[in-house]
């Protein structure tokens, strides 16, 4: 497998968001490795001893499935992380409660605990009868906002009011509640990946059933003498629990007699990651946008809007939103290439993911070689070029170097309280994913120890401490949720029928699909589509033909065995491809353990567009001769993003289109017929009106290339901007006006005395010459 790009463009959002900034510019990041107690050299009783850690307060192994760093505490200073002991001498050693699965405290200022570690153990040595039936779960650690608690998996640890942090937590005084979710009178159900909201009280979670993966919220209940469930202990109740479905809400495809919808708006909150800065948000992976492409969306907790915060065609998920609600940082595989060659064109309905959504999510990871890194973007999420900042950039790339690819992500990263700080941590590629068989071979670790595993603060140097978001007063019923009560079932989704429909572009063409369904299991198939100039933006048009068929085991419905069939050209404001091989390309995965085998090749190419410095000069000469107010965007863009300026004003034309909202064509052709608006980094731009609406085509093309246009005032003019004098171009300006908001129009657009538009360059007498 192979795929081609020399840089994404053509990924400018069309939704008009009036009051989405500019991107931020990127910023200085320092990244250090916290420290962590010290590795025994083997799993053996004493092994851990004085001479490896003359404190005697615990040793740590190699490796380690148990770790897992979360986040900070209220005063920044400390880091919450679950390890796992070894070593431990026997008792009654004062050493030998460092034993098995714990949760530590790991210091971020430099400073150490009065035992003179940098690490303290919150759970070490507490009573028996203070950690009754503690659930095994202990992954995710999160210290709640009050200091005094601490999300460990399916657990709470609460140290009776006293800051976990103080001296004064000790374990007498600690208890560990395990988390009961009761889903009848004596049942329970099954939680996974808890996450707590910012009030300390409500909480949401994912769970598998039967029918695949949904996603809960509820809120926190202390129940000390319970009389029913299989868990009579005191514990931590899931009461007024929501299931996070909207009763007969839209689904993300929709079939309507023979013709299918999009629906971008519909709420799929697939695996739950979390919640906002101030908990207005859910935060969580759903149902995608484009074809293969896994992205992070959030769902407001009363309005039920979402928003899609990424759409890097790499893969995203762990996600983490700073206090102030500004930023979030996110695991993603975007710089890889892991994914792109199946994801790499953009643009394309997410109509093969019926069946191929399990393939496109599980092939992010190679087993135990992953290849997340941390992201960091502003909480408007990607838009245009911007695709955030990776976290850990300043590095060389060597072994045990910050950036090094073979230390990857892994769930959750997390911001400082005041914004200044992420921390995340990763692991270190081990076999089988290397060596052995593997022609890739193992990496000698640089950590301390030979440690796999190794927790990384990144301090954000160019900023100032910023204050915390109000909390969210979250309700416990949310409007748009579904109540699950005691004895509720999971009710039956909305599924498409079988059949063969139409997609309509929704600026041109159209998708025909076949849907076909499995007659044993009952679920889809093959998804077979063809496009005949399908585009939703106006500036990227696919044509071909695309088929994946699945075959699942009804014994592991986690096994997948996925044959496709792809001959995809997209044209427009990108050229692209997506191909298969002669025989197509055919690929078994298993999606929890993340291994894959593949027959065949599937190809994902993309063109680009470079621009170089001398292509650059001539564009500032020949700026005067652009036609507002596509000139006016574009000297705007040459002032903020220089060479990126033609690629900018590429991506900027369909909102002017999309805001005139007047019929247009491209270029003229002897049959005087309908084409698409020409909108392309190597061709230029060309604009008409459609038959009597249309006059002489506009015509713009890489710099260095121009041809006269006049427009007689048709209503294309209102884009082109070509005839008339001040007063003709009043609605060129309140387009432009409508478009960018704050905009200083009249200097872009400067009056003479005598009523005329004042020349902008030389040449310019009010025709586009």
């Amino acid at each position: 497998m192979r795929w081609t790009l020399s840089a994404i463009t053509g990924a400018a959002a069309l939704t008009l968001a009036g009051n989405t900034p500019p991107p931020p510019q990127p910023e200085l990041i320092e990244v250090v490795e916290l420290p962590l107690p010290p590795v025994a050299p083997v799993n053996a009783k004493g092994a851990c001893t004085a001479s490896i850690n003359p404190h005697r307060t615990g040793c740590i192994g190699k490796v380690s499935d148990s770790f897992q760093a979360g986040d900070f505490t209220p005063d920044g200073n400390h880091v919450a992380v679950t390890v796992e002991f070894i070593g431990a001498p026997v008792a009654p050693d004062p050493a030998s409660i460092y034993r098995d699965k714990q949760l530590i405290l790991v210091k971020t200022d430099g400073t150490n605990f009065t035992n003179g570690d940098p690490w303290k153990c919150l759970s070490c040595g507490v009573p028996s009868e203070h950690a009754r039936s503690v659930d095994p779960s202990k992954d995710y650690p999160h210290v709640a906002r009050n200091a005094r608690q601490a999300l460990w998996g399916h657990n709470i640890l609460d140290c009776g009011g006293i800051p976990l942090v103080s001296d004064l937590c000790s374990p007498n005084k600690t208890h560990i509640y395990p988390i009961y979710w009761p889903t009848s009178v004596n049942g329970s159900g099954t939680p996974r990946e808890m996450r707590m909201h910012p009030d300390d009280i409500h909480m949401g979670w994912s769970s598998f059933t039967s029918g695949g993966e949904n996603s809960y919220y509820g809120r926190l209940q202390f129940n000390p003498h319970p009389t029913n469930g299989t868990l009579r202990v005191p514990r931590y109740d899931l009461v007024d629990v929501n299931l996070l479905v909207q009763p007969n809400g839209k689904s993300p495809i929709m079939a309507h007699g023979s013709e299918l919808t999009l629906h971008d708006q519909a709420i799929t909150v697939g695996e739950l990651r979390g919640f906002s800065g101030s908990g207005d948000e859910i935060l969580y992976i759903g149902a995608t946008r484009e074809a293969n492409n896994i992205d992070i969306m959030s769902v407001h907790i009363i309005t039920g809007a979402v928003r899609r915060l990424t759409s890097h065609p790499e893969y995203a998920d762990p996600v983490a939103f700073s206090h102030d609600d500004r930023w979030f940082v996110t695991m993603d595989t975007r710089g890889s290439d892991r994914q792109m060659w199946m994801s790499g064109m953009r643009h394309v309905p997410p109509l093969i993911d019926i069946v191929a959504t399990t393939a496109a999510a599980s092939t992010r990871n190679n087993g135990a070689r992953r290849f997340f890194q941390p992201i960091l973007i502003d909480r408007h999420g990607d838009r245009g070029e911007y695709f955030g900042q990776q976290v850990n950039y300043k590095g060389d790339g060597s072994d045990g170097s910050v950036n090094d690819p073979n230390w990857n992500g892994k769930a959750d990263p997390a911001f400082s309280p005041d914004g200044t700080r992420i921390v995340f941590w990763q692991s270190l590629v081990v076999s089988p994913a290397c060596g052995g068989e593997n022609p890739l071979p193992c990496p000698v670790s640089t950590a301390q120890g030979g440690r796999t595993y190794r927790v990384m603060l990144a301090r954000l140097s160019d900023r100032e401490p910023t204050d915390e978001a109000p909390v969210f007063a979250a309700p416990d019923k949310i409007p748009w949720a579904t109540p699950f009560p005691l004895g509720a079932s999971v009710p039956t989704p909305y599924t498409l029928p079988a059949g063969n429909f139409t997609l309509n572009g929704q600026s041109s063409g159209f998708a025909k699909v076949a849907l076909v369904k499995d007659p044993k299991l009952g679920t889809f198939k093959t998804v077979s589509v063809k496009y005949k100039n399908y585009s939703d933006d106006g500036i990227h048009f696919i044509n071909g033909y695309e088929s994946v068929t699945v075959t699942l085991e009804a014994s592991d419905p986690w096994a997948n065995h996925v044959d496709w069939y792809s001959d995809l050209l997209q044209a427009g404001a990108e050229n692209a491809t997506k191909i298969t091989g002669p025989g197509g390309f055919h690929l078994s995965i298993n999606a929890l353990e993340n291994i894959f085998e593949a027959n065949g090749t599937l190809t994902t190419t993309v063109d680009a567009f470079r621009i170089s410095l001398l292509l650059l000069l001539d564009f500032y000469s020949f700026l005067p001769r652009l036609p507002p107010p596509i000139q006016t965007k574009a000297a705007r863009l040459l002032d903020r993003q220089n060479g990126a300026a033609w690629r900018r004003l590429i991506e900027d034309v369909p909102k002017i289109i999309q805001e005139a909202g007047i019929p247009l064509t491209g270029m003229c052709t002897p049959e005087d017929t309908i084409t698409p608006v020409l909108v392309d980094l190597e061709r230029g731009i060309g604009i008409n009106g459609i038959y009597d609406d249309g006059h002489e085509t506009f015509r713009l093309c890489k710099p260095g290339e121009w041809s006269f246009c006049k427009t007689a005032r048709k209503p294309y003019d209102i884009v082109v901007s070509s005839d008339g004098d001040y007063d003709d171009w009043e609605p060129a300006r309140a387009l432009y006006a409508s478009l960018w908001p704050g905009e200083d129009i009249e200097g872009l657009w400067p009056k003479r005395d005598d009523g005329e538009r004042a020349e902008t360059g030389e040449g310019d007498e009010g025709d586009n010459e």
